[in-house]
């Protein structure tokens, strides 16, 4: 079988702070060098034949974390980097809202200057479809973002990507699993942050 562990980093201070971070290059904060280690300590002994990482450090951090249970190397991949917020980046939802409230509450929301979701799409599923033709029969991890990840899983669902909000991964080190099976991919886990309690 072919399987795809999908892990969000750990915690940064722009998480924190509640700021959008982008494309921003933003590492982890003490407590998430803390759930990195806690995500890896969890995958210590699960079977992982290759590992993945966004090229931002918060992700590549968490991602050298697991690795270190497995004897692998991270392969770096800015593909799995998150989503560009554009003009957002470093800002605040409140502050978001304050200066494009118009457009936020209109529901059609798109960052000034940053990818729609149809762009970021169209760099994560070539990645995607990579991985899959590199690694039949194997199990692989991708360390990446809360955008990114969604973005993934609603094309594992075949679903609109407007809607990959709705999969966003919001907690730091979440751990979601994908499968190959005859009929496709499915989603056998979500967003599972159990390590952490």
């Amino acid at each position: 079988m072919t399987a795809i562990i999908i892990v969000r980093h750990g915690q940064t201070e722009w998480n924190m702070a509640g700021k959008w971070q982008g494309s921003a290059d933003i590492p982890l904060d003490t407590p998430g060098l803390e759930q990195a280690e806690a995500i890896a300590d969890r995958l210590a002994t699960w079977e992982i034949d290759a590992i993945y990482s966004s090229d931002l450090q918060r992700a590549a951090q968490t991602a050298k974390a697991i690795a270190k249970h497995h004897d692998l190397n991270v392969i770096i991949e800015p593909a799995w980097r998150e989503r560009h917020v554009g003009d957002c980046e470093g800002m605040t939802r409140a502050e978001i809202l304050e200066t494009y409230r118009e457009m936020f509450e209109a529901g059609t929301f798109q960052a000034p200057n940053g990818e729609n979701a149809e762009t970021l799409a169209a760099r994560v599923i070539p990645a995607f479809k990579q991985i899959e033709r590199d690694h039949e029969d194997e199990t692989v991890l991708i360390v990446s973002h809360g955008g990114t990840i969604a973005s993934l899983i609603t094309h594992i669902l075949n679903l609109p990507f407007e809607d990959s909000w709705r999969f966003m991964a919001g907690y730091n080190t979440g751990l979601s699993r994908i499968e190959k099976t005859e009929r496709g991919w499915r989603l056998t886990r979500l967003n599972d942050t159990s390590h952490l309690e």
